[in-house]
């Protein structure tokens, strides 16, 4: 492809849709360019060291962790959840498995449990008003839901029908990937957080990924919203990163593209030592068919065949970011956007 003609499709996607910056990155310097601005205020740059939020992504790397831990005999992905969370009583959480929170399987229906996670965050920059104002119906009431024993609690007392039996039907679901969280944090003796650090994080080299929102500093994007509900909808400056401690495992990893990169080589590389081959060819089975021809891995969408490649994605959605680490796996090809 001409890169002049691919530069200016990209920056004509940009302007159309008003995106303040953008990083597109692929691995082994095949290519690497910053578009716009990661602080548009003082016309800062992006480039692959600027931190951004990675959202929905982080559910790979909680998969990679399950995965781990069964390779050291400490658990099984066909256990039950009762096996480690004992307290959970919800319907149907008897016949529900590590492997069907993992493929997002278990039957738990859409819930608004991420609203009231990031209930304080959202109420600082006023969007969980916003939320209620596009329809959305959370109740001004609700306690947030700050730590594990809160998320238990919600799920235990709410009262929700289960979409399927576990195992036959695709509903993509935050909370499972909390509930692993959890299930990581009693089996290995570690909170969350410095397992992912200690067992992924670190042996790749990732410098600059973390949880933390004090680590955040003058490299990371400044974020930015639409209000849909204003007659003139324009993109703003938006300040409050959001943070919800008992859903950091479905997706609150802040990263670069350098350090993405870095992750992909547990792809490319045969688990690069973060897991064996069997585990990694686990990870990218295709578990569940979500759409024709798009599959759920662990953590990670399955395409058998994408431009005659097989592909991967990790695909992340969150308060005006959206990111996409794929990978090819005949080309050995990664790329970041």
């Amino acid at each position: 492809m001409n890169k002049d003609i691919y530069e200016g499709f990209a920056e004509s996607l940009i302007n159309t849709h008003q995106t303040p910056g953008a990083i597109i990155a692929l691995n082994r310097q095949r290519y690497e360019k910053g578009f716009g601005y990661r602080d548009q205020e003082n016309q800062l740059p992006v480039t692959a060291d600027t931190i951004f939020g990675i959202g929905s992504i982080t559910k790979s790397m909680t998969s990679i962790a399950i995965l781990q831990l069964q390779e050291a005999g400490k658990l099984s992905v066909h256990d039950t959840i009762k096996t480690y969370i004992p307290e959970i009583t919800f319907e149907g959480s008897d016949d529900i498995t590590l492997h069907h929170l993992m493929t997002h399987t278990s039957g738990i229906p859409p819930l608004n449990t991420l609203f009231y996670a990031n209930k304080q965050s959202m109420e600082r920059d006023g969007s969980f008003d916003l939320q209620i104002k596009l329809g959305v119906p959370l109740d001004r009431e609700q306690d947030s839901i700050d730590t594990y024993d809160d998320l238990i609690d919600y799920l235990n007392t709410i009262q929700f029908t289960s979409l399927d039996q576990p195992g036959r039907s695709f509903s993509y679901s935050n909370d499972s990937y909390a509930l692993l969280g959890i299930i990581i944090e009693r089996v290995s003796g570690l909170p969350y957080e410095h397992y992912i650090e200690k067992n992924i994080f670190q042996p790749l080299g990732m410098k600059n990924s973390f949880f933390q929102l004090d680590r955040i500093n003058e490299r990371a994007s400044r974020l930015y919203s639409i209000d849909p509900t204003s007659a003139k909808p324009a993109v703003e400056y938006s300040p409050e990163w959001w943070d919800a401690p008992a859903m950091r495992p479905a997706g609150y990893v802040k990263s670069t593209a350098n350090d993405m990169l870095r992750f992909g080589d547990i792809f490319l590389n045969n688990g690069k030592a973060i897991l064996t081959p069997e585990s990694l060819d686990v990870l990218t089975s295709k578990h569940i068919e979500v759409e024709p021809d798009v599959h759920y891995g662990y953590g990670l969408f399955v395409i058998p065949d994408f431009l005659a490649q097989r592909s991967f994605n990790m695909v992340e959605v969150l308060k005006a970011r959206q990111h996409i680490l794929q990978y090819y796996l005949r080309k050995t090809l990664l790329a970041f956007v």
